[in-house]
């Protein structure tokens, strides 16, 4: 898997892959509070080979 960090905000790369078809392997934009001092946002997206990639917004 490759994590790509973003800081800008993530809604709207989300919302790209969605309108262009890529495969959303998370529940959508998820959270984990525990992760950096304020948390992350993060969601993954399936390659057609099946490799995931993540995109990762630090809080």
């Amino acid at each position: 898997m490759s994590t790509l960090f973003i800081q800008h905000h993530i809604e709207s790369d989300y919302a790209y892959c969605v309108k262009n078809g890529y495969k959303i392997v998370t529940d959508g934009i998820e959270g984990i509070a525990g992760f950096w001092d304020n948390g992350i946002r993060y969601f993954k997206i399936a390659s057609p080979t099946g490799k995931q990639f993540e995109f990762c917004q630090i809080l």
